[in-house]
């Protein structure tokens, strides 16, 4: 998901620090990411009690 946002605005994280709404969206990216991952962790471990 992440490296498809890089790869549509061309690879340049530079850009990242002078746009702040291609930073804000990569920052969504990676919070909702984790939020993904700590959600499937937590119904793994239900599924093991």
């Amino acid at each position: 998901m992440i490296i498809i946002w890089k790869y549509k605005n061309g690879f340049q994280p530079a850009d990242l620090t002078k746009d702040p709404i291609e930073s804000e969206s990569l920052f969504l990216i990676l919070k909702y990411t984790l939020l993904f991952l700590g959600w499937v962790k937590m119904n793994v471990a239900k599924e093991k009690r």
